[in-house]
């Protein structure tokens, strides 16, 4: 009997640090992408927990049959209280100049045989993913993106205004 259990002990200890390995090199790598340093042992302690939730809530929803994925980002060591405190309410920040991008059109757009699904990306249609910060207007990036593709697919120029 304490053979097995014995054994079980030591097969489960063998797979926490497998994983605790897996969550740790993820975390180094998050913490050197995102130039992340803490002041204390307690903090980055605190911080990897918070990781290791966002982690596991990024690699359950991107197992869904959902057509979208999450990823890490700047916001993965924070608690979902922390950011919606962060991110939550206006704050005005200074704007960049208007950019005018000149893209390549890969291909030319019939409305005739329209494929069932475009990957706007792909197509250079639309400009990279933009960091919202603390405007909470969102629905003003999604309407920008609306100015980006109509002059890349029509005069293969975008300008950039979000």
């Amino acid at each position: 009997m304490r053979i097995v259990v014995i054994s079980l002990f030591l097969s489960l200890l063998i797979q926490v640090r497998a994983k605790n390995s897996y969550y740790s090199q993820q975390f180094e790598s998050f913490k050197q992408h995102f130039g992340k340093s803490y002041k204390s042992f307690n903090e980055e302690s605190a911080r990897f927990a918070n990781f290791v939730n966002n982690l596991d809530e990024i690699n359950k929803d991107n197992s869904s049959e959902r057509k979208w994925k999450k990823g890490i980002n700047q916001f993965s060591d924070m608690t979902k209280e922390e950011f919606k405190r962060k991110m939550n309410g206006y704050i005005t920040l200074a704007r960049d100049e208007v950019q005018v991008q000149t893209v390549q059109r890969s291909h030319n757009i019939s409305l005739n045989n329209l494929p069932e699904t475009v990957d706007w990306r792909e197509s250079g249609a639309i400009s990279e993913i933009k960091d919202q910060m603390f405007c909470a207007a969102c629905w003003a990036f999604v309407a920008s993106k609306c100015f980006h593709t109509q002059p890349m697919l029509t005069r293969n120029y975008m300008y950039v205004l979000s």
